[in-house]
């Protein structure tokens, strides 16, 4: 068994996804745990499937379908980004999916059963569901099934009950799983296989060479609703406004000179690059000599990670990375703000050594945020064992 992460199905993983699909169709083997992506193999567009799959996590659309919320991942291998299985976790189970479905279903791809992965994806499951307030979960299988029972077994399952199957003459068994009694068991045995879908990133200078990549990284954000953050203002191409023009202003912010006529402060924009493939994966800006007006609403680090990779810890790594980029600089401490209602950014601040210290409304915008204070140094002498492997080195020509 090797290293494995959770990911949520998306477009970009169309091909991958059919192939996974095909791999179950020609084995005979049941999609279990895809949340109805398997019906692109009852003929259903790839783009519909996905589209139903991922809006059972919202109540309202669940309920008009007559079903409970739910949430689909796939197991992806960490080495080569393989899907390795599906599972589906579910709550607010209606009566029906509590008496004869659960709250988790999974399968493992044909090619790579028998290697461990069922249990390390139900593992992970309990993890989800423990996230949504669970602490006990219903799970089901065939009777007939010995491999499932063993794998829910070897997690802490207490059979519970027994139904009749869908088919005459089947019987299904069901066990309850207490969550944190399990996770807390297993996590030595598990936890050493839980991967990470962050991969290697470099800083880029933003350049006229970039600039389909930069306008289609903007044109997503523009497309999911997503306010740019850290971008030196490039994001003003979407509304019309000249590239170039764009370009030039963006690389002469660190002059001094050059900011001091406009009232600002010195800053430089990077893009976090992905070492694998080149593609933008985000936005850093850092700043500094702010005058005190500014340092109060505005802070010394901003950054954005493109819609569809984030909540994969990319969050947590630009901002490491412009707290080098700030010891760079010569700054010893720095102020990071967000929204006050922002409570995945907070944490983001947080889990990096960040000490709340003020709330400020800047005229400029229109919403309080709070701001942060995290020691430079400190910071980096601490968490450098964590992010510092995901930090590659930029090709000489786009090396900041």
């Amino acid at each position: 068994m090797e290293r494995c992460y959770l990911e949520r199905p998306s477009a970009a993983r169309e091909a991958d996804i059919r192939e996974y699909l095909e791999e179950l169709r020609t084995t005979g083997t049941e999609g279990h745990g895809t949340g109805g992506l398997d019906r692109v193999l009852q003929g259903w567009t790839f783009e519909d499937a996905l589209k139903r799959c991922l809006g059972m996590e919202d109540a309202a659309y669940a309920a008009a379908i007559g079903r409970c919320q739910g949430k689909t991942f796939l197991l992806v291998r960490e080495r080569d980004r393989r899907i390795m299985g599906c599972i589906n976790v579910r709550w607010n189970l209606t009566e029906q999916m509590r008496q004869f479905g659960g709250h988790i279903g999974y399968g493992v791809r044909p090619s790579e059963q028998r290697q461990g992965y069922a249990k390390l994806m139900l593992y992970l499951g309990l993890k989800e569901m423990r996230k949504m307030g669970e602490r006990e979960v219903i799970l089901g299988c065939d009777r007939a099934n010995t491999a499932s029972a063993k794998t829910i077994l070897a997690l802490g399952g207490v059979w519970e009950r027994s139904e009749a199957g869908e088919n005459e003459g089947e019987t299904d068994d069901f066990y309850t799983i207490d969550v944190d009694a399990s996770l807390e068991r297993f996590a030595p045995v598990y936890e050493p296989f839980v991967g990470s879908p962050m991969e290697r990133v470099y800083l880029e200078r933003p350049s006229a060479a970039r600039e389909a990549d930069i306008r289609a990284y903007f044109a997503e954000l523009k497309e999911t609703g997503t306010e740019p953050h850290g971008d030196g203002r490039l994001h003003c191409m979407l509304e019309g406004q000249p590239f170039e023009e764009l370009l030039e202003r963006c690389l002469r912010m660190e002059d001094a000179d050059y900011v001091a006529q406009l009232g600002f402060c010195q800053n430089r924009t990077s893009f976090i690059v992905r070492e694998r493939d080149g593609f933008i994966v985000g936005t850093l800006n850092v700043r500094w000599n702010m005058s005190e007006e500014l340092a109060s609403h505005l802070g010394h680090i901003g950054a954005g990670i493109r819609p569809s990779l984030q909540r994969q810890g990319y969050g947590k790594l630009a901002l490491y990375l412009g707290l080098v980029e700030a010891r760079e600089l010569g700054l010893g401490q720095v102020s990071v703000g967000c929204a006050v209602d922002n409570a995945a950014s907070a944490k983001v601040i947080r889990s990096l050594g960040g000490v709340w210290g003020w709330k400020s409304y800047w005229e400029g915008g229109d919403e309080w945020d709070d701001f942060y204070i995290i020691d430079v140094d400190e910071a980096l002498a601490k968490f450098e064992p964590v992010y510092g492997p995901f930090v590659a080195e930029a090709p000489a020509v786009f090396r900041v």
